[in-house]
Order: C-alpha cells, then sequence, then structure tokens
C-alpha cells in the first residue's frame, strides 16, 4: 500500500527539508569531502546508488541517512559539521559506509511501517518494543561492517567510534588499539556482572566495537579482502551470538528469574484451565513476559513443550516459594499482574477464578479476603463484558 501511494502521491517535504536546511556537497562545494562520499560508494561497489551528501550545522559528533522511498529520486546521507571538524579522513569514511550501510539494508523501511501503524512509539505493546529495540541495535552493528568494508582498517574504524561515541577528538588521547580493546573487554564483563542493559537506539559502545572486532578477525573477512567467495561463517555467528547477548533482555538477578517462572507458570495454568485458551490472553501473558526475556514466545515453547502437568505444577509451586521467602512484598503485585488474564476473553470461567484463588492462597500465601478484594479491583479495571 505504501509503495502505491508513493507512485501515485510522491512526498516532496523530505527534498524540502534537505535543500532548505542543510548545505549540499558538490565538486564545487565541498570538493575534497564530496571525492571522499563518492570513492566510500565506489569501494562498496554502491556506484549506482543514487546518494545525494549533506552538512548540517551541528555540534554534535554525529551523521545519519535518509532513505527516501519516491521512485528515482536521491536518497540522503547528513554528516553534521561537529562530525567533520573532529574525524580524519579515514574515520569519516568508515562513518560514511556506515550510512550507506543503513540505506543497503532499507532499515528505514521498517520505521517507517511502524510509524504508521503506531505514531506514538510509547503506544507498542512490550513485546514489540523490546524485539524493536533488539533489531535496532543488530542493525547499527550491520551497518559498522559496511563501515569497516569501506576503510579496510581496524583502527580508524576503533578511532571513529571513539570520537563518535565521547564526542571528543583525539587532542588529549592517543589512541593505542591493544589498550582500547582491553578497556572494552573489562567493560563488557562489568555490564555482564552488573547485569547492566542499555536502551538507546544504538548497542552499548563495548558491544558494538567488539563485534566489529570480531568480525575483522573472521574467515568472513579475509575472504572478503581476497577476493574470495564468502560462504556461511559458523565460528564467526557463534562468537557473535556471546558478544551481543547482553542486548538481549533476560533475567538478570536471581529474584527476576523467579518472578519470570512464576508468571509464565501461572499465566500457563490461567490460560489453559478453561480448555479454551484465546489469542488475546497469549498476548497478554506474551507483553508480560516480555518484561524479563526478550522472546517470550520461545521461551513458553520451549519451557513448556513435552513438559507434564506434574512438571508445571512443580515449576509454579518452587518459584512462588522463593519469591515469598525471598521478596514477599512483592507477591500482591504479581498477583494484580495475572488478573486480567481473567478477562481478556470478555467472560469469566469459575475454572479460572478458583485457579486464581489456589495460586494466590496456596503459593503467594495472601489472606482469601485479601485476593477478593484485589480480584475485585483488578475486575473493575479490565471486564467489559459487551466493549
Amino acid at each position: 500500500l505504501l509503495a502505491y501511494k508513493d507512485k501515485i502521491d510522491k512526498d516532496n517535504l523530505l527534498a524540502s527539508v534537505m535543500k532548505g536546511n542543510h548545505f549540499p556537497l558538490s565538486e564545487r562545494f565541498g570538493g575534497q569531502l564530496y571525492a571522499i562520499c563518492r570513492d566510500v560508494a565506489h569501494q562498496l561497489a554502491l556506484d549506482d546508488l543514487n546518494v545525494e551528501y549533506y552538512v548540517c550545522n551541528s555540534p554534535e559528533t554525529n551523521a545519519y541517512a535518509l532513505f527516501n522511498h519516491n521512485e528515482g529520486e536521491p536518497h540522503y546521507i547528513v554528516l553534521h559539521s561537529g562530525l567533520i571538524d573532529k574525524l580524519e579522513q579515514d574515520e569519516l569514511r568508515f562513518v560514511i559506509g556506515h550510512e550507506l550501510g543503513h540505506l543497503v539494508y532499507r532499515h528505514s523501511v521498517l520505521y517507517r511501517v511502524m510509524d504508521l501503524i503506531y505514531p506514538n512509539f510509547d503506544d507498542l505493546p512490550p513485546f514489540l518494543q523490546g524485539i524493536h529495540d533488539l533489531w535496532r541495535k543488530l542493525g547499527e552493528i550491520s551497518a559498522d561492517r559496511l563501515g569497516l568494508l569501506a576503510v579496510r582498517s581496524l583502527e580508524p574504524a576503533l578511532s571513529a567510534m571513539f570520537k563518535m561515541s565521547s564526542g571528543l577528538s583525539m587532542g588529549y588521547f592517543k589512541m593505542d588499539p591493544k589498550a582500547y580493546l582491553e578497556m572494552i573487554d573489562e567493560l563488557i564483563i562489568d555490564m555482564e556482572k552488573t547485569g547492566e542493559r542499555v536502551f538507546e537506539s544504538h548497542p552499548a559502545n563495548p558491544v558494538r566495537v567488539k563485534a566489529l572486532v570480531l568480525f575483522f578477525r573472521s574467515r568472513s573477512w579475509a575472504d572478503w579482502i581476497k577476493g574470495k567467495k564468502r560462504k556461511t561463517d559458523r565460528e564467526l555467528e557463534s562468537k557473535l551470538e556471546d558478544a551481543i547477548a547482553i542486548l538481549r533482555k533476560t533475567p538478570r538477578i536471581e529474584r527476576e528469574q523467579s518472578e519470570l517462572e512464576f508468571l509464565a507458570s501461572a499465566g500457563f495454568t490461567l490460560m489453559v484451565c478453561d480448555e479454551d485458551p484465546s489469542e488475546d490472553e497469549y498476548t497478554y501473558l506474551l507483553n508480560l513476559l516480555s518484561y524479563y526475556y526478550f522472546w517470550p514466545a520461545a521461551y513458553l515453547e520451549s519451557y513448556f513443550e513435552e513438559k507434564n502437568p506434574k512438571m508445571l505444577r512443580r515449576t509454579l509451586a518452587k518459584s512462588a516459594a522463593r519469591i515469598v521467602k525471598e521478596s514477599p512484598q512483592s507477591t500482591r503485585t504479581l498477583l494484580q499482574a495475572l488478573i486480567p488474564l481473567l478477562t481478556r476473553d470478555k467472560k469469566l470461567d469459575q475454572r479460572e477464578l478458583d485457579a486464581l484463588f489456589d495460586i494466590a492462597e496456596k503459593h503467594l500465601k495472601i489472606p482469601h479476603a485479601e485476593v477478593v478484594d484485589l480480584l475485585l479491583a483488578g475486575l473493575v479495571e479490565n471486564f467489559r463484558p459487551m466493549t
């Protein structure tokens, strides 16, 4: 639908913004910088990719690419003046290659669809927010590879990434790649220990650097440099999986793991006890678990696949016991999170009510009268049988 609309109703706003607010690069204006941009495109065999390059007045050490959906019209890469002032030529080549990567991989196509369906990003269901966040970070790592292919050397790529993440020039620093990479490894270990996760559009800088170094040292890189046909690089894939694991939302402390197991087992129990689980119930449970785990669908499938009801009850009992013992203050909150599962199919089933009371009283040790109050409050908030 969007492609059809693009053909019959071109949007000229993007071109107007570019030409009205930024300075276009050409052989006459910024000739040397323009030559670098064109040479990077040639290096990446992208001479046929229609791109215009612009400079904007901004002190930020940044650049960005804009995909033009109008057929036959150029895409845009914008370089901030702060970036140009701080980066050497090879560092600029890395950044320009990175931005070309975003155009090659058409990353903005998904952004456009997401913006159409969810104009307000905060309206995305938690499950989709987590997946979108991870995909966006992996997209930056993919674009970094084209940046490295453009410059063919690790050191300027590393120094460019340092300058962009710090906003500093190298006036007070001397880039020692070995010391820098040792520091990166130490930062990643520290992030893993503390359970730190970064929810910006770009992956945490240590992870991004680590991923690029793995690519530079891989068989895939060696084959490309030698002009050989590239093959699937299982070793690189395995090492990259380990490096980016910290980007995936998973329980980092024992309390989170207990809550994930409890909500998964209790939610699954409530969902299937009426023998007619609805899609709305399953979606709600996925969104609930996504606060703890990046891909809750796979978690549910692997966790309950081929497991008998006895195993399910055991998981529920053990996880609830740990919660009651170690963080009893969270029991009411966890119960309140389960109540909407009872009403997602717009009806109340006695079997679901009985199961909820059993979970609350037997496992979470919440008194009966308090369960009644919490349930009534939850029904007032969530139950609309005829909407």
